[in-house]
């Protein structure tokens, strides 16, 4: 999986398609649908997914990038609660914090928006 920058745990990124559980009244199927579509005819918008926790948003969302470095694309998941304490980190440090690389690959998956904590 060179292909995919994380800064969740490594193993989520071995689930495919074919391992999740389609189980709530078809909206992760409609999801997949609507990701496969935009490989197909790609469009310069995001794809915004939102929906009660543990219905399967990251996992489905780990599939895709799955199959996007099986595709030879690069890939970015980031949890955006661990993106901003890394970014804190890099306050008043000379360190390349790594926001450069995120507008270069393929695509960008931004996990768990809302769920930080502000301060």
């Amino acid at each position: 999986m060179s292909h995919i920058d994380a800064n969740v745990p490594k193993d989520i990124f071995l689930t495919s398609f074919q391992d999740l559980e389609l189980n709530n009244q078809g909206n992760l199927v409609l999801l997949i649908k609507r990701l496969l579509e935009e490989l197909k005819q790609p469009t310069n918008k995001g794809v915004y997914v939102c929906g009660d926790m543990g219905v399967g948003k990251t996992y489905v969302m780990a599939a895709f990038c799955h199959m996007l470095a099986l595709q030879d694309k690069s890939c970015a998941f980031i949890s955006v609660s661990q993106l901003l304490q890394d970014l804190k980190s890099y306050f008043n440090s000379n360190q390349d914090n790594g926001l450069e690389d995120l507008k270069e690959v393929d695509y960008l998956v931004l996990d768990d928006i809302g769920a930080e904590t502000l301060s």
